[in-house]
């Protein structure tokens, strides 16, 4: 493969997978329909201890990057278990993620080496 070839397919490969990471990651933070970690929160499954989980639920979400998804803590007024997190993690999309990263690490290895064989070439 000439050292214009390594270029043009390094590049193209970082791109690539660069988009596919940035839409797994928004991918990964989708639990029930898109919105705040918050609302989407309140659809989410419930803690199996404590509760009751109602009104009076003190409720929050955090956005988690690896692995992906949303981290949900629960909190009630009275019972003996005190906050309890719920992590909703995506595994479709930490696989993707992970393997675009890779994909990306690839594309940089194309370009180093295009970069090398210009070198050794005297180009």
């Amino acid at each position: 493969m000439s050292v214009r070839a390594h270029r043009v397919v390094g590049w193209v490969v970082i791109a690539f997978c660069a988009v596919v990471a940035i839409v797994m990651i928004n991918v990964g933070w989708i639990i029930d329909g898109i919105g705040s970690p918050y609302s989407q929160c309140i659809s989410a499954p419930v803690p199996e201890l404590g509760g009751p989980f109602a009104e009076g639920t003190r409720m929050s979400g955090e956005r988690s990057i690896l692995p992906l998804g949303i981290d949900c803590t629960y909190d009630v007024d009275g019972d003996a278990f005190g906050p309890q997190i719920v992590h909703n993690y995506r595994v479709g999309p930490n696989v993707v993620f992970i393997v675009s990263l890779l994909g990306i690490a690839t594309g940089v290895l194309v370009l180093v080496r295009g970069r090398l064989l210009a070198r050794v070439n005297g180009l």
